[in-house]
């Protein structure tokens, strides 16, 4: 499905519907592309999150982001060294934003 939508958009949308706080945008925005690129667990998605997508993009999100695209075969191209492992990953990020816990947290990834 192909509504011309951009990601800002919906989480311009998601902001308003959702009551957050205009600070938080960055956030939401971080939280709504691990949902549509099916990084985060659909079932930690609060209730409020789906009523405001089903009314944004006008269709059965939970049905969508239930849908998983076959997996790929891929390999490592290169092996880091010990040494090149300090910088941090995005997961790694992410464990830090969470340990925070706020009310994005609580809507996309069932934290309370």
């Amino acid at each position: 499905m192909r509504l011309g939508l951009k990601r800002a958009a919906v989480v311009e949308s998601l902001l308003g519907a959702l009551g957050l706080a205009p600070a938080g945008r960055a956030r939401l925005a971080d939280a709504y592309h691990e949902l549509e690129t099916g990084q985060l667990d659909p079932a930690g998605v609060d209730a409020s999150v789906w009523r405001a997508l089903d009314g944004i993009l006008t269709a059965n999100v939970r049905e969508l982001a239930a849908w998983r695209p076959p997996q790929l075969a891929a390999a490592p191209a290169y092996r880091a060294r010990p040494q090149e492992r300090r910088l941090e990953s995005r997961a790694g990020i992410r464990q830090v934003r969470e340990a925070a816990g706020d009310e994005i947290d609580r809507l996309f990834r069932s934290v309370s």
